[in-house]
């Protein structure tokens, strides 16, 4: 029930982002747009050159004052993407494009080289997943390892993966 609850109070978030008349959507194809997705409690908005942050704070905001919900926007993180010319602006200037709107101090910018998880997958520029993947498996292999002496029942094999490995 919790996540058909979460969609549920979600969705008004997602409805507001693609109304939205002041966040345009990056237009991929002549057919296919862009604004957001959302994938259990992770929502990415994808935010172009002459959009304002500030524009998502209000939207964020408002549904929060209507609903009594609770944002944290200090896990906000904002994945620079383009030339690399561009991704240094944004990094060294926090503002998108050639608008002044600056982003706020509490957005964690995802520098060169450095990892972001977001819906289920490690993305980011200049990185290779596969030193992420492997560290992934090492510690999976030392908590496998840890529960292995202890003998589970089959039952506990299961909660064990659910709880501690596939998640």
């Amino acid at each position: 029930m919790s996540c058909l609850l979460y969609n549920l109070t979600i969705e008004p978030l997602a409805s507001a982002l693609r109304a939205s008349t002041k966040l345009k959507e990056i237009k991929i194809t002549n057919h296919a747009k862009l604004i957001a997705k959302l994938f259990a409690d992770d929502t990415l908005v994808y935010l172009g050159k002459n959009d304002k942050f500030s524009d998502l704070e209000d939207i964020i905001n408002v549904l929060c004052r209507a609903s009594t919900a609770l944002f944290n926007m200090e896990k906000m993180e904002a994945l620079p993407i383009g030339t690399p010319k561009h991704r240094n602006k944004v990094l060294t200037e926090r503002i998108l494009g050639t608008n002044t709107n600056k982003m706020p101090e509490y957005v964690n910018l995802i520098q060169d080289g450095k990892p972001m998880r977001t819906l289920g997958s490690w993305v980011g520029n200049d990185i290779i997943i596969e030193d992420i993947w492997n560290k992934t498996m090492e510690i999976q292999k030392k908590v496998i390892d840890v529960w292995t002496t202890s003998h589970p029942t089959l039952p506990g094999k299961e909660l064990i993966l659910i709880a501690l490995i596939t998640s």
